[in-house]
């Protein structure tokens, strides 16, 4: 069974530990390898344990989660927010979420989100065909916006899309 390597940041105790008994109890497909609460710690975590998926919590004293993602040099993970507030959703969206989930967790929203990050996870996996790493795409400049050869555009099969 595929595993998915995932690091909680949440600054609430209380809210680390109940996620990580949520996604151990009905989960299986996540294997959680590190919890922390302190987002300086979180970071250092981030860069050690390299997670394939990154529960946040969006408000913490001093640097909120969406400060210690634009602090991160490098954010090759998935990211799903896990907050007790509504109103951030628009800013999840522009920071790549995968998904967005309201506390109290909902067993199936935390289950249904799981599903997605499987997905993903086997659409990244080389060699079956299918990827949705961008960064070994090119992006050229059109006239009217931008093509990423090989997805909808030129191809070197295909200068002509």
């Amino acid at each position: 069974m595929l595993k998915i390597n995932t690091l909680i940041i949440d600054d609430e105790l209380n809210g680390r530990n109940n996620l990580h008994y949520l996604l151990k109890s009905y989960c299986p497909e996540i294997e959680v390898i590190g919890k922390c609460g302190k987002p300086n710690e979180a970071k250092l975590m981030i860069y050690d344990l390299k997670p394939d998926v990154v529960f946040l919590d969006i408000n913490m004293p001093k640097v909120n989660g969406f400060e210690l993602l634009d602090s991160l040099i490098y954010k090759d993970f998935m990211l799903v927010f896990v907050t007790a507030h509504s109103e951030y959703g628009i800013q999840a969206v522009k920071a790549n979420a995968v998904d967005y989930l309201l506390k109290p967790v909902s067993i199936k929203e935390l289950q249904q989100t799981v599903k997605k990050l499987v997905e993903l996870k086997l659409k990244a996996v080389p060699g079956n065909g299918k990827s949705n790493n961008y960064h070994d795409k090119i992006i050229i400049s059109q006239l009217q916006g931008f093509t990423l050869p090989g997805v909808y555009g030129p191809t070197a099969d295909n200068p002509m899309g």
